[in-house]
Protein backbone atom coordinates (compact mmCIF):
# COMPACT_ATOMS: atom_id res chain seq x y z
CA UNK A 1 0.00 0.00 0.00
CA UNK A 2 1.31 3.45 -0.93
CA UNK A 3 2.25 5.83 1.85
CA UNK A 4 -0.01 8.80 2.46
CA UNK A 5 1.64 12.06 1.54
CA UNK A 6 2.14 14.61 4.31
CA UNK A 7 2.81 18.23 3.42
CA UNK A 8 4.09 20.43 6.26
CA UNK A 9 3.39 24.11 5.56
CA UNK A 10 5.35 26.43 7.80
CA UNK A 11 7.51 29.48 8.29
CA UNK A 12 11.03 28.09 8.16
CA UNK A 13 13.10 28.40 11.32
CA UNK A 14 15.72 25.77 12.09
CA UNK A 15 15.64 26.78 15.76
CA UNK A 16 11.87 26.73 16.21
CA UNK A 17 11.31 24.05 18.87
CA UNK A 18 7.96 22.83 17.54
CA UNK A 19 9.20 22.64 13.95
CA UNK A 20 12.29 20.77 15.11
CA UNK A 21 10.27 18.25 17.14
CA UNK A 22 7.84 17.65 14.29
CA UNK A 23 10.62 17.24 11.71
CA UNK A 24 12.52 14.78 13.92
CA UNK A 25 9.39 12.73 14.66
CA UNK A 26 8.34 12.42 11.04
CA UNK A 27 11.86 11.57 9.94
CA UNK A 28 12.28 8.86 12.59
CA UNK A 29 8.88 7.25 11.93
CA UNK A 30 9.25 7.14 8.14
CA UNK A 31 5.52 6.52 7.69
CA UNK A 32 4.75 9.34 5.23
CA UNK A 33 6.06 10.62 1.93
CA UNK A 34 7.11 14.04 3.21
CA UNK A 35 7.06 17.47 1.63
CA UNK A 36 7.78 20.84 3.22
CA UNK A 37 6.40 24.09 1.80
CA UNK A 38 8.28 26.85 3.52
CA UNK A 39 8.48 30.61 3.91
CA UNK A 40 12.17 31.42 4.29
CA UNK A 41 12.26 34.67 6.25
CA UNK A 42 15.90 34.56 7.33
CA UNK A 43 18.46 34.22 4.52
CA UNK A 44 21.09 33.01 6.99
CA UNK A 45 19.21 29.74 7.55
CA UNK A 46 19.63 26.99 4.99
CA UNK A 47 16.30 25.37 4.04
CA UNK A 48 18.17 22.47 2.46
CA UNK A 49 18.51 21.13 6.00
CA UNK A 50 15.08 19.59 5.36
CA UNK A 51 13.61 18.25 2.10
CA UNK A 52 11.81 21.45 1.18
CA UNK A 53 10.24 23.70 -1.39
CA UNK A 54 10.79 27.34 -0.52
CA UNK A 55 7.70 28.96 -1.98
CA UNK A 56 8.26 32.42 -0.49
CA UNK A 57 11.29 34.40 0.69
CA UNK A 58 11.86 37.60 2.65
CA UNK A 59 10.41 39.58 5.53
CA UNK A 60 13.01 38.86 8.20
CA UNK A 61 12.15 38.13 11.81
CA UNK A 62 10.28 40.15 14.46
CA UNK A 63 9.50 43.38 12.63
CA UNK A 64 6.44 45.46 11.81
CA UNK A 65 6.68 45.02 8.03
CA UNK A 66 5.84 41.31 8.35
CA UNK A 67 2.12 42.17 8.29
CA UNK A 68 2.52 43.15 4.63
CA UNK A 69 4.19 39.83 3.79
CA UNK A 70 1.52 37.55 5.28
CA UNK A 71 -1.11 38.12 2.53
CA UNK A 72 1.50 37.34 -0.16
CA UNK A 73 2.57 34.16 1.66
CA UNK A 74 -1.02 32.99 2.11
CA UNK A 75 -1.80 33.76 -1.52
CA UNK A 76 1.15 31.66 -2.69
CA UNK A 77 0.06 28.72 -0.50
CA UNK A 78 -3.52 28.99 -1.81
CA UNK A 79 -2.46 28.99 -5.48
CA UNK A 80 -0.05 26.10 -4.96
CA UNK A 81 -2.81 23.99 -3.36
CA UNK A 82 -5.12 24.68 -6.29
CA UNK A 83 -2.44 23.40 -8.69
CA UNK A 84 -1.71 20.27 -6.60
CA UNK A 85 -3.30 16.85 -6.78
CA UNK A 86 -4.64 16.65 -3.21
CA UNK A 87 -5.83 13.06 -3.34
CA UNK A 88 -4.14 10.99 -0.59
CA UNK A 89 -2.44 14.14 0.66
CA UNK A 90 -2.60 15.39 4.24
CA UNK A 91 -1.60 18.99 4.99
CA UNK A 92 -0.04 19.87 8.34
CA UNK A 93 -0.74 23.58 8.78
CA UNK A 94 1.56 25.24 11.27
CA UNK A 95 -0.55 28.20 12.40
CA UNK A 96 -3.41 30.33 11.11
CA UNK A 97 -1.43 31.82 8.22
CA UNK A 98 -0.96 28.38 6.63
CA UNK A 99 -4.37 26.95 7.55
CA UNK A 100 -6.44 29.82 6.11
CA UNK A 101 -5.40 29.28 2.46
CA UNK A 102 -6.00 25.52 2.80
CA UNK A 103 -9.45 26.20 4.26
CA UNK A 104 -10.33 28.56 1.40
CA UNK A 105 -9.00 26.05 -1.15
CA UNK A 106 -11.34 23.43 0.35
CA UNK A 107 -14.28 25.27 -1.27
CA UNK A 108 -12.77 24.48 -4.68
CA UNK A 109 -11.35 21.00 -4.10
CA UNK A 110 -11.34 18.34 -1.40
CA UNK A 111 -8.55 18.86 1.13
CA UNK A 112 -7.61 17.15 4.37
CA UNK A 113 -5.61 19.14 6.91
CA UNK A 114 -4.38 19.31 10.48
CA UNK A 115 -4.60 22.74 12.10
CA UNK A 116 -1.76 23.17 14.61
CA UNK A 117 -3.14 26.25 16.33
CA UNK A 118 -0.16 27.08 18.54
CA UNK A 119 -0.75 30.82 18.94
CA UNK A 120 -4.23 32.18 18.38
CA UNK A 121 -3.57 34.67 15.57
CA UNK A 122 -6.54 36.81 16.59
CA UNK A 123 -4.92 37.47 19.97
CA UNK A 124 -1.27 37.54 18.92
CA UNK A 125 -1.40 41.21 17.91
CA UNK A 126 -3.31 44.23 19.18
CA UNK A 127 -5.73 44.32 16.27
CA UNK A 128 -8.62 46.79 16.04
CA UNK A 129 -11.60 45.05 17.64
CA UNK A 130 -13.49 44.39 14.41
CA UNK A 131 -10.42 42.78 12.81
CA UNK A 132 -9.80 40.65 15.91
CA UNK A 133 -13.41 39.41 15.83
CA UNK A 134 -13.21 38.62 12.12
CA UNK A 135 -9.95 36.65 12.51
CA UNK A 136 -11.43 34.83 15.52
CA UNK A 137 -14.47 33.92 13.37
CA UNK A 138 -12.14 32.52 10.68
CA UNK A 139 -10.11 30.57 13.26
CA UNK A 140 -13.27 28.82 14.44
CA UNK A 141 -14.31 27.97 10.88
CA UNK A 142 -10.83 26.63 10.07
CA UNK A 143 -10.74 24.59 13.29
CA UNK A 144 -14.18 23.08 12.71
CA UNK A 145 -13.32 22.03 9.14
CA UNK A 146 -9.94 20.56 10.05
CA UNK A 147 -9.40 16.81 10.15
CA UNK A 148 -7.69 17.40 13.49
CA UNK A 149 -7.24 20.59 15.48
CA UNK A 150 -4.24 20.75 17.83
CA UNK A 151 -3.90 23.14 20.76
CA UNK A 152 -1.32 23.36 23.57
CA UNK A 153 -4.09 24.07 26.08
CA UNK A 154 -7.85 24.48 26.42
CA UNK A 155 -7.24 27.90 27.97
CA UNK A 156 -6.96 29.26 24.41
CA UNK A 157 -10.22 27.88 23.09
CA UNK A 158 -13.88 28.26 24.02
CA UNK A 159 -15.28 24.94 22.87
CA UNK A 160 -14.03 21.35 22.94
CA UNK A 161 -14.96 20.04 19.50
CA UNK A 162 -14.72 16.35 18.63
CA UNK A 163 -11.67 16.95 16.42
CA UNK A 164 -9.77 18.91 19.11
CA UNK A 165 -6.62 17.41 20.63
CA UNK A 166 -4.44 18.89 23.38
CA UNK A 167 -0.69 18.44 22.97
CA UNK A 168 1.26 20.34 25.59
CA UNK A 169 4.58 21.93 24.69
CA UNK A 170 6.69 19.24 26.35
CA UNK A 171 10.11 17.87 25.34
CA UNK A 172 10.10 14.90 22.98
CA UNK A 173 11.05 11.45 24.26
CA UNK A 174 14.04 11.24 21.92
CA UNK A 175 15.44 14.51 23.28
CA UNK A 176 14.78 13.46 26.88
CA UNK A 177 16.82 10.27 26.33
CA UNK A 178 19.71 12.24 24.81
CA UNK A 179 19.73 14.63 27.77
CA UNK A 180 19.67 11.76 30.26
CA UNK A 181 22.76 10.29 28.58
CA UNK A 182 24.54 13.64 28.65
CA UNK A 183 23.77 14.11 32.34
CA UNK A 184 25.64 10.89 33.09
CA UNK A 185 28.67 12.08 31.16
CA UNK A 186 28.83 15.85 31.76
CA UNK A 187 29.08 17.98 34.89
CA UNK A 188 26.29 20.54 35.11
CA UNK A 189 28.04 22.79 37.65
CA UNK A 190 28.60 26.30 36.28
CA UNK A 191 29.76 28.58 39.11
CA UNK A 192 28.77 29.83 42.57
CA UNK A 193 26.69 32.71 41.21
CA UNK A 194 22.93 32.81 40.84
CA UNK A 195 22.53 31.53 37.29
CA UNK A 196 19.44 32.73 35.40
CA UNK A 197 18.55 31.30 31.99
CA UNK A 198 17.01 33.50 29.29
CA UNK A 199 16.32 31.70 26.02
CA UNK A 200 14.14 31.74 22.95
CA UNK A 201 12.75 34.94 21.42
CA UNK A 202 14.84 37.85 22.72
CA UNK A 203 12.21 40.51 22.11
CA UNK A 204 10.42 43.26 24.03
CA UNK A 205 7.29 41.08 24.07
CA UNK A 206 9.23 38.55 26.18
CA UNK A 207 10.30 41.02 28.87
CA UNK A 208 13.90 41.57 27.72
CA UNK A 209 13.69 45.29 28.52
CA UNK A 210 12.25 44.55 31.96
CA UNK A 211 15.11 42.20 32.84
CA UNK A 212 17.66 44.72 31.52
CA UNK A 213 16.36 47.48 33.77
CA UNK A 214 16.13 45.14 36.77
CA UNK A 215 19.78 44.11 36.37
CA UNK A 216 20.88 47.72 35.98
CA UNK A 217 19.31 48.48 39.37
CA UNK A 218 21.45 45.80 41.08
CA UNK A 219 24.83 47.03 42.28
CA UNK A 220 26.24 43.60 43.23
CA UNK A 221 26.22 42.23 39.70
CA UNK A 222 29.15 39.94 40.48
CA UNK A 223 26.72 37.67 42.36
CA UNK A 224 24.61 37.03 39.24
CA UNK A 225 25.08 35.47 35.82
CA UNK A 226 22.37 35.61 33.16
CA UNK A 227 22.99 32.95 30.52
CA UNK A 228 21.38 33.95 27.22
CA UNK A 229 20.54 31.73 24.25
CA UNK A 230 18.82 32.97 21.12
CA UNK A 231 19.03 35.64 18.46
CA UNK A 232 18.72 39.23 19.73
CA UNK A 233 15.74 40.92 18.10
CA UNK A 234 15.73 44.35 19.78
CA UNK A 235 18.18 46.96 21.07
CA UNK A 236 17.49 46.05 24.70
CA UNK A 237 18.53 42.45 23.97
CA UNK A 238 21.82 43.64 22.49
CA UNK A 239 22.46 45.92 25.48
CA UNK A 240 21.59 43.11 27.88
CA UNK A 241 24.12 40.82 26.18
CA UNK A 242 26.83 43.45 26.62
CA UNK A 243 26.44 43.65 30.42
CA UNK A 244 29.19 42.31 32.66
CA UNK A 245 26.78 39.91 34.39
CA UNK A 246 25.58 38.18 31.21
CA UNK A 247 26.98 35.25 29.25
CA UNK A 248 25.85 34.85 25.63
CA UNK A 249 25.66 31.21 24.51
CA UNK A 250 24.59 31.87 20.92
CA UNK A 251 21.68 30.22 19.11
CA UNK A 252 21.38 26.68 20.47
CA UNK A 253 19.78 23.52 19.17
CA UNK A 254 16.74 22.17 21.04
CA UNK A 255 18.88 19.58 22.81
CA UNK A 256 21.63 22.00 23.85
CA UNK A 257 19.09 24.54 25.02
CA UNK A 258 17.32 21.95 27.16
CA UNK A 259 20.62 20.81 28.68
CA UNK A 260 21.26 24.39 29.85
CA UNK A 261 18.26 24.16 32.18
CA UNK A 262 20.27 21.76 34.34
CA UNK A 263 23.08 24.34 34.54
CA UNK A 264 20.89 27.17 35.82
CA UNK A 265 19.09 27.97 39.06
CA UNK A 266 16.19 29.89 37.57
CA UNK A 267 14.54 30.48 34.17
CA UNK A 268 13.19 33.89 33.15
CA UNK A 269 9.78 33.70 31.41
CA UNK A 270 8.11 37.11 31.17
CA UNK A 271 5.32 37.85 28.66
CA UNK A 272 4.04 41.35 27.95
CA UNK A 273 0.38 41.25 29.13
CA UNK A 274 -0.55 44.04 26.71
CA UNK A 275 -0.59 41.29 24.06
CA UNK A 276 -3.72 39.21 24.74
CA UNK A 277 -2.24 35.84 23.79
CA UNK A 278 0.54 36.40 26.34
CA UNK A 279 -1.97 36.32 29.17
CA UNK A 280 -2.57 32.64 28.37
CA UNK A 281 1.00 31.76 27.36
CA UNK A 282 2.05 28.13 27.86
CA UNK A 283 5.63 28.03 26.62
CA UNK A 284 7.93 25.07 26.06
CA UNK A 285 10.05 26.57 28.82
CA UNK A 286 7.66 25.61 31.62
CA UNK A 287 7.60 21.96 30.64
CA UNK A 288 11.37 22.03 30.18
CA UNK A 289 11.49 23.35 33.76
CA UNK A 290 9.41 20.40 34.97
CA UNK A 291 11.72 17.96 33.21
CA UNK A 292 14.85 19.61 34.65
CA UNK A 293 13.36 20.49 38.08
CA UNK A 294 14.28 24.13 37.48
CA UNK A 295 11.96 26.83 38.90
CA UNK A 296 11.03 29.77 36.72
CA UNK A 297 9.93 33.34 37.26
CA UNK A 298 6.83 34.56 35.44
CA UNK A 299 4.88 37.81 35.51
CA UNK A 300 1.69 37.58 37.56
CA UNK A 301 -0.58 38.58 34.67
CA UNK A 302 -0.03 35.22 32.93
CA UNK A 303 -3.16 33.30 33.96
CA UNK A 304 -1.97 29.91 32.72
CA UNK A 305 0.79 29.77 35.34
CA UNK A 306 -1.88 29.27 38.03
CA UNK A 307 -1.15 25.54 38.48
CA UNK A 308 2.53 26.26 39.10
CA UNK A 309 1.70 29.06 41.53
CA UNK A 310 -0.76 26.90 43.47
CA UNK A 311 1.95 24.26 43.93
CA UNK A 312 4.57 26.85 44.88
CA UNK A 313 6.70 25.79 41.92
CA UNK A 314 7.53 29.21 40.46
CA UNK A 315 8.17 32.85 41.35
CA UNK A 316 5.65 35.48 40.25
CA UNK A 317 5.95 39.28 40.04
CA UNK A 318 3.91 41.92 38.14
CA UNK A 319 5.33 42.60 34.71
CA UNK A 320 6.32 46.24 35.26
CA UNK A 321 7.47 45.90 38.88
CA UNK A 322 11.16 46.27 38.14
CA UNK A 323 12.04 47.06 41.76
CA UNK A 324 10.53 43.80 43.05
CA UNK A 325 12.27 41.83 40.30
CA UNK A 326 15.63 43.34 41.24
CA UNK A 327 15.05 42.61 44.92
CA UNK A 328 14.06 39.00 44.22
CA UNK A 329 17.14 38.35 42.08
CA UNK A 330 19.49 39.87 44.65
CA UNK A 331 17.81 38.04 47.55
CA UNK A 332 18.07 34.69 45.77
CA UNK A 333 21.75 35.31 45.03
CA UNK A 334 22.35 35.34 48.81
CA UNK A 335 19.85 32.67 49.85
CA UNK A 336 18.83 29.75 47.62
CA UNK A 337 16.36 28.26 50.12
CA UNK A 338 13.29 29.44 48.17
CA UNK A 339 14.75 28.00 44.94
CA UNK A 340 15.38 24.63 46.61
CA UNK A 341 11.80 24.54 47.92
CA UNK A 342 10.41 25.23 44.47
CA UNK A 343 12.70 22.62 42.92
CA UNK A 344 11.16 20.02 45.23
CA UNK A 345 7.65 21.16 44.33
CA UNK A 346 8.16 21.25 40.57
CA UNK A 347 9.69 17.76 40.79
CA UNK A 348 6.23 16.43 41.73
CA UNK A 349 4.70 17.64 38.46
CA UNK A 350 4.50 15.23 35.51
CA UNK A 351 4.81 15.63 31.76
CA UNK A 352 3.96 13.37 28.82
CA UNK A 353 6.58 13.55 26.05
CA UNK A 354 5.38 15.56 23.06
CA UNK A 355 6.05 12.88 20.44
CA UNK A 356 4.06 10.25 22.36
CA UNK A 357 0.95 12.44 22.09
CA UNK A 358 1.63 13.51 18.51
CA UNK A 359 2.11 9.91 17.33
CA UNK A 360 -1.44 9.11 18.42
CA UNK A 361 -2.84 12.14 16.62
CA UNK A 362 -1.06 11.28 13.38
CA UNK A 363 -1.99 7.62 13.87
CA UNK A 364 1.61 6.61 13.34
CA UNK A 365 1.66 2.99 14.40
Amino acid sequence: MDKEQLVVISIFNLYDVYFSKLRNLLKSQNKFDLEYWLWQRDKSQNPLAVPAQVIFKGGGQFNNKLMFYYPIWMGKVFLKVLREDCQNKLFFCYGFDTALPIYIASFFKETKYIFANLDNFSKSYNWPLFIEKFISFLEKKIAKSAWKHILPSLSRWEKKDSNLFIVKNTPSLSTIKKIERRLKEQNTFTNDKLNIYLNGSLTQRRGVGILLRALKAIEEKNRIQVNIAGKPACKDAEELMSMVCTNYLGVLSQEDSLFEYFRNDLVFTFYDPAIKINQVAEPNKWNDCIFSNTPFIVNSEVKTAASFKSQNACFSIPYSDIESLSELILTLSYNRKAILEKKENIKRMDIIPWDIKMEKILEIY
